[in-house]
């Protein structure tokens, strides 16, 4: 697991409030609903779908893990993971 130091984080000059405050259902729900179905999966292979299909019962479980890991600062190895894939341009002379 990654972990951050809450203190060192409280002990910065930022202070955004609508940064420093916990996640919210209607914050989730909102971010679910602007998700676009057939697109790109994650490392782990996860897509949107998987979190539009049961957007009327899966905010609530998603604040508590998000809250949890807001307050504890330790965040999941696997956020922290990327795929990078490389588009070549066809170049014409």
């Amino acid at each position: 697991m990654f972990s951050l130091d809450p203190d060192a984080l409280r002990n910065t000059s930022v202070s955004i409030d609508e940064i420093d405050r916990p996640f919210s259902v209607e914050e989730i729900s909102k971010t679910i609903s602007s998700l676009q179905r057939h697109k790109s999966a994650d490392y782990n292979n996860n897509v949107s779908d998987f979190l539009l299909i049961p957007i009327f019962f899966i905010p609530p479980y998603l604040v508590d893990v998000f809250n949890k890991i807001f307050e504890s600062g330790v965040y999941p190895d696997d956020w922290c993971k990327g795929v990078i894939v490389t588009i070549h341009k066809r170049v014409t002379h």
